[in-house]
């Protein structure tokens, strides 16, 4: 039955979230022709290209927005709606539709950021872009303090782990978000988006609190020398102790949230 509910969720979600994406990748190419072929040479031109950029970028920004209002809406409406009482009557426990609703929501928010990496990589990295990045391979990874064993494989690795905890968090986050704006007695829905700024908030000011203690562990990530105006980096060490505090309060936080939503869902459910 967990498979149901999760091919079902998925396939709502994707009527309007496959067509977006589709549309965002069809015009990655534009872009990347229009990256290749322009010359950087006239006024014109560079005001042709950043007009461009910016308003592909807003397109991306609208696409990730869609795809989290969609994944929250269909939370929303398949269990604390009218749909509610159908959802209800099901032989399936509040367990089971908190599960299947997390996961099927991960997988479109993992996908989103997915389809926007290769969107970007279609429209932005063009062979000259390539070439510039190998030719100066070592002085980029001199001047970001990174070691020769850190590899482009390995940097993408570390990318992809991150996107798949904080895919997990930001739907958990949601999730929890809609079930506290229920505690609300009218006007549940703008409670639901009060709670999320509140969470947000607080996460917001818990990963600050973890930057200060990089920042203490391994000092500023940029400093300056007065003497020759040269600027130094301890981007791999900052970011690993970052990486590390921020995936270990994500997790933690985001099983408070889970477990706080099991238990609005499974003894505060009103759908009046």
């Amino acid at each position: 039955m967990l498979g149901k509910l999760i091919k079902y969720d998925l396939l709502s979600m994707s009527r309007i979230l496959v067509l977006i994406h589709a549309f965002m990748l069809i015009l990655a190419v534009p872009l990347r022709l229009l990256l290749s072929n322009i010359s950087f040479d006239s006024d014109a031109a560079n005001i042709l290209f950043g007009l461009t950029f910016i308003v592909y970028t807003i397109m991306i920004i609208g696409v990730t927005f869609a795809t989290s209002i969609v994944i929250a809406v269909r939370f929303y409406r398949n269990l604390f709606s009218d749909e509610g009482y159908l959802t209800q009557i099901l032989p399936v426990t509040t367990g089971q539709h908190l599960l299947a609703k997390t996961i099927s929501g991960f997988i479109w928010s993992f996908l989103d950021c997915f389809l926007v990496g290769l969107a970007l990589y279609i429209g932005i990295v063009t062979r000259d872009l390539k070439d510039v990045i190998i030719e100066n391979k070592a002085d980029i990874y001199k001047a970001l303090d990174l070691s020769p064993d850190v590899t482009f494989a390995k940097m993408i690795l570390i990318f992809l782990g991150l996107c798949l905890i904080g895919c997990i968090c930001n739907v958990i986050t949601y999730y929890a978000s809609i079930a506290l704006g229920q505690l609300f007695s009218s006007h549940r829905v703008v409670g639901a988006v009060a709670c999320y700024f509140g969470l947000t908030t607080i996460i917001s000011i818990l990963s600050f609190a973890v930057l200060s203690i990089a920042e203490l562990r391994f000092g500023p990530l940029i400093t300056a020398d007065p003497s020759n105006d040269i600027l130094t980096f301890n981007l791999w060490g900052y970011l690993g102790e970052v990486t590390r505090l921020s995936v270990l309060l994500s997790i933690t936080f985001s099983i408070l949230l889970y477990v706080i939503t099991y238990l609005l869902m499974k003894r505060k459910l009103d759908l009046n």
